[in-house]
């Protein structure tokens, strides 16, 4: 292999590895995360197969007509007390309220209070201190109780919530447990499903058949985040799109069915708009949603998980996600050594970026969060790099052969040994081969006697116009010239392009006789036009022979000369010189 490919070859592997090894790099500083967080979502809108509502869960809201209708603001105990009632006596199995309590809000904070205590299945929030926000606590009778859970969720830097958390430091020592899985706990507790302990792995917990991994500092497309706590990640394959929903006032007045609560879980929540309880959840069907239904949305999951209706949410391994990054950029890198054109790049890259998306959904339905942003960009970048490299080499392979050539052929000649490239050059120069030709050698007759005669200028004028018009003749009749000597020059006929057939063979001995004729009708015009000019006449030598030759360029790389050898060569010469007159 010449040294120039196995410099490719070296600058091919280099630019894989140093754009696997830049991308990683980027990758581990949360460079890329929003990126990727962005294809994630795309990816799970696509993926996303969830039912209208989920069946186990119906929303309470309390919306901006309901205040209107109350006439103020908070939500008095009293008629939060009437709302617990009511949904107990239809049979809901669990209630939970996301609203805060940790003062009271008269009248009615005793019914209140006393309707906590003979109802086990009515969950509060509380809200744990993140270092921002002060914690809010529930209502004092529930305090130390199974009946609250905390409601902190996590955001990612782009403000969307695409983790849910299990339990958490309550900063006293002890763990806490979120609103959300106390909610689906309740509801399991009759149908004997609970967490425990995964058999395994006991740092892990498993909920009915499902064990749920917890998100580390690398998960998915994350990279350095605080996954304090044991957090998971939200599910959006099965999410619902969501829940059926009565207001509150209705539930009041005796106007909601009752019907609706029945052995299901009941979530209290402010879904007004004037109230700021608007949240950006990933598997949301709107840019924005009421905290009471993101909650929703992680009890369901919570619930299909312990149903053993869909299969934990994922990350694979970091290795795994480097040995995808390698594979794609080393994918890359062959794609431009293999590609032409730009066009073809554009194809066969989106080609790739389509294969690789495919690959994302597959394994989202699988449960796995195949992060394709990393070797996506590898795949784009490598692919475009060794283009731009092999594109530079061969433009440079292009510029050696037309300076080799495009002076001595006619243009279109030249262009085709360049589209035949790979069959004539190696390594970037032509491949030295033995092939049929038909030589001819030119020289002008009674040079010397009539050269003395004329000053330098005249000269060189005109030795110009009479190797000009030979010239022309020889590339009119596709014809190469090799060289030129003195008053004189050698051509061929059949290179740069090899003659494979005998009639080709024959066509050029034919082009080279036509040549020598009409060098003679060319020489004839010319003598005419330097008498009037007061030059003097010449005549001219001829020699063809045909038969065969070694082709090739000779020289050095920066003064290279493409040149035949062999006998046929010798004979030409010897034919044109054998008239010595003049």
């Amino acid at each position: 292999m010449p040294l120039r490919h196995y410099r490719t070859g070296i600058f091919a592997v280099v630019i894989a590895l140093s754009t696997a090894g830049g991308i990683l790099g980027l990758r581990a500083t949360a460079a890329l995360q929003r990126l990727e967080l962005m294809v994630y979502d795309w990816q799970t809108r696509f993926v996303a197969r969830g039912p209208d509502t989920d069946s186990r869960i119906v929303l309470i809201e309390l919306s901006e007509s309901d205040i209107q209708a109350l006439g103020t603001w908070p939500l008095p105990d009293r008629e939060l007390a009437r709302t617990l009632e009511i949904v107990a006596e239809a049979g809901a199995r669990v209630v939970g309220v996301d609203v805060y309590r940790d003062l009271p809000v008269a009248p009615g904070t005793q019914e209140l209070d006393a309707l906590l205590h003979r109802m086990p299945q009515v969950i509060f929030p509380s809200k744990l201190s993140d270092g921002r926000a002060p914690s809010v606590g529930p209502p004092a009778v529930l305090a130390g109780t199974q009946q609250v859970g905390f409601n902190n969720l996590v955001e990612d830097p782009d403000g969307i919530i695409r983790r849910g958390i299990l339990f958490m430091d309550d900063g006293e020592g002890g763990v806490a447990t979120s609103f959300a899985l106390l909610v689906a706990l309740y509801y399991l507790y009759a149908d004997e499903i609970q967490l425990a302990a995964d058999l395994d792995d006991p740092e892990k917990v498993r909920l009915g058949p499902a064990t749920i991994p917890p998100v580390a500092g690398s998960s998915g497309a994350y990279a350095g985040i605080d996954a304090g706590g044991y957090q998971f990640l939200a599910d959006c394959r099965s999410a619902p799109a969501g829940f059926e929903s009565v207001e509150l006032r209705h539930v009041l007045d005796g106007s909601a069915d009752r019907g609706l609560f029945e052995d299901r879980i009941v979530m209290l929540g402010v879904t007004a708009e004037s109230l700021p309880d608007l949240l950006n959840y990933g598997c949301a069907q709107r840019p924005s949603e009421p905290g009471v239904s993101v909650h929703a949305q992680l009890t369901s999951q919570l619930l299909r998980l312990a149903y053993g209706e869909v299969g934990p949410l994922r990350g694979i391994a970091d290795w795994k996600e480097a040995a995808l990054t390698v594979a794609w950029a080393c994918l890359g890198v062959a794609l431009g050594l293999s590609v032409r054109s730009v066009a073809q790049l554009a194809f066969f890259a989106a080609g790739g970026l389509a294969v690789l998306a495919g690959v994302g959904f597959l394994g989202l339905t699988q449960g796995l969060w195949i992060p394709i942003a990393p070797a996506g960009l590898a795949w784009a970048v490598s692919s475009a790099a060794v283009t731009a490299l092999v594109t530079g080499r061969e433009r440079a392979d292009r510029r050696e052969l037309m300076q080799l050539f495009a002076r001595h052929v006619d243009a279109k000649i030249a262009e085709q040994v360049w589209r035949r490239r790979d069959e004539f050059l190696r390594g970037g120069r032509p491949r030295p081969e033995r092939i049929d030709v038909t030589v001819l050698f030119a020289d002008m007759r009674g040079y010397t006697s009539r050269a003395e005669k004329l000053d330098p200028e005249d000269l060189v004028e005109w030795l110009d116009s009479y190797v000009r018009e030979l010239a022309g003749c020889i590339m009119d009749r596709n014809g190469f010239v090799v060289d030129y000597f003195g008053d004189g020059l050698m051509s061929c006929f059949g290179v740069p392009i090899p003659r494979t057939t005998p009639e080709e063979i024959r066509a050029d001995a034919v082009a080279a006789v036509d040549c020598a004729l009409e060098m003679g009708n060319a020489l004839q015009e010319l003598n005419q036009r330097w008498c009037e000019v007061g030059h003097p006449d010449i005549g001219l030598r001829v020699g063809i022979c045909s038969g065969q030759c070694v082709a090739g360029d000779l020289g050095s790389s920066d003064r290279l000369k493409y040149g035949l050898v062999g006998d046929v060569v010798n004979t030409a010469q010897r034919l044109e010189s054998l008239d010595s007159s003049g």
